[in-house]
């Protein structure tokens, strides 16, 4: 899967979320997937200290990572991922462009569920900014996330101009509720690289 007007490659950066790992859940399915079947290069980071995560660190990290974005860049989010991959795309500079954002149980707002987040979500991405790096955009939840609660996920896709799609008794996506595959996401970055 090329940008048939440059020939450049597209790249894939899958954010993990809070105490978890590159070789979780839906992640190195979609890795392998993209790689195989789309030649796209995938990264998965290992994000710093993922039991006690500081924004900051996050976001370097994954800045030191991508290197230069632009429009063959694809960045998806699960969980407090997606709060990093808010933040990273918020701060790029005028005139770059990404090719797209897909947000996984994703939030922008201290989490009742989750007080030991707080610090981490102090500041809110501005989604104004995320909507003007990243004209295509997606947003995922479930029904019954215990995790991170729908309604989150829902305000989220609203406050980034978009409807979020819903999966039915999805949970949060974990490997541990049956998720090693996400053919939702997969879908996504097909239909972004595209158009």
């Amino acid at each position: 899967m090329t940008d048939t007007a440059t020939a450049k490659p597209v790249r894939v950066f899958i954010v993990h979320g809070y105490t978890a790992a590159p070789d979780r859940h839906w992640f190195p399915w979609l890795k392998s997937r993209m790689e195989t079947e789309h030649g796209a290069i995938v990264h998965v980071p290992a994000m710093p200290t993922p039991d006690t995560p500081c924004p900051m660190a996050w976001h370097d990290h994954l800045q030191s990572q991508i290197g230069t974005a632009d429009e063959n860049t694809y960045l998806i989010g699960h969980s407090l991922g997606c709060a990093t991959v808010l933040r990273y795309a918020a701060g790029l500079k005028n005139g770059i462009t990404l090719g797209g954002c897909i947000l996984v149980a994703g939030f922008n707002a201290k989490l009742p569920t989750l007080p030991a987040l707080d610090s981490f979500l102090a500041e809110p991405a501005s989604t104004q900014a995320v909507i003007k790096a990243s004209p295509k955009r997606a947003v995922i939840h479930s029904d019954n996330d215990a995790i991170v609660p729908p309604q989150f996920t829902a305000d989220l896709a609203a406050q980034l101009g978009i409807t979020a799609d819903i999966i039915p008794g999805g949970g949060h996506f974990c490997g541990s509720e049956g998720f090693t595959e996400l053919p939702l996401v997969y879908d996504y970055l097909q239909r972004f690289a595209k158009n």
